[in-house]
């Protein structure tokens, strides 16, 4: 179930910003309710997109009621996720973090976050 449901993601959901150093899915709740699968039972999920080459943030977005849940993970620590994370009234650290959109479309959650993260990526912090 859980392969199956991470193959359609990443079929039909992965998308890429900025030169493919963001690399992220937004996935709708009718591929939960296909696969009759929950994130409960698979944050390694967000694993799958951070492992791809050339990916420095990786993101997973999905619905929670009328919420986005967005789960963020850098793999270069010039670039936090801790900090955009925080910005939107999330948390977590440098290199693994999670926000809760309220009350937002997916849509609206991914236009939110090609910002932030589009502003990490231009603005590299020091060491």
């Amino acid at each position: 179930r859980q392969q199956r449901f991470e193959a359609e993601m990443l079929n039909k959901c992965l998308k890429s910003a900025f030169d493919g150093k963001l690399v992220y899915a937004a996935v709708p709740e009718e591929l939960f309710e296909k696969y009759n699968f929950s994130m409960r039972d698979g944050e390694s999920v967000i694993e799958l997109l951070r492992e791809i080459s050339g990916v420095t943030v990786a993101a997973l977005l999905y619905p929670m009621g009328k919420d986005v849940k967005i789960s963020l993970r850098s793999k270069d620590k010039n670039y936090p996720v801790g900090p955009v994370a925080r910005e939107l009234g999330g948390g977590g650290h440098a290199m693994a973090a999670g926000i809760t959109l309220k009350d937002v479309s997916l849509e609206a959650a991914g236009k939110i976050l090609l910002e932030k993260i589009g502003n990490l990526l231009k603005n590299e912090i020091s060491s």
